[in-house]
């Protein structure tokens, strides 16, 4: 097994905790831990404070081996950078053509977002 120390760092997935505070997400990431230590990305999702107090645990945290890295990293380019050709839209024939236009464009610049299956 895989077992984090103190004096290490190393790379890993965190995983938030299933029972966690009520309002609290976590964002599941793969992150660089220092030792014993890493950063979480938390929201809270009310409109009232959250307290968490230090040590208060948000989620597991799991190293990964280098061969297994690559199956969490998204190698698509970015939106605005797509390399790919534009994808077929097939829009509403009732649309205004100056909204057709941005939707056309909107489209492909996220194209990396949407299923094509």
């Amino acid at each position: 097994a895989n077992v984090p120390t103190k004096d290490v760092s190393y790379v890993g997935m965190l995983e938030p905790r299933k029972h966690t505070t009520e309002g609290l997400a976590v964002a599941r990431t793969v992150a660089q831990a220092a030792g014993l230590q890493t950063y979480a990305e938390v929201t809270n999702t009310t409109d009232q404070p959250i307290i968490l107090h230090p040590q208060t645990p948000v989620g597991t945290f799991c190293a990964l081996q280098e061969e297994d890295i690559a199956d969490y990293i998204d190698p698509s380019p970015q939106p605005g950078r797509s390399t790919s050709s534009k994808p077929q839209v097939d829009l509403d024939k009732t649309l205004p053509q100056a909204q057709a236009k941005q939707l056309r464009e909107l489209i492909s610049t996220y194209s990396d977002l949407f299923s094509t299956d």
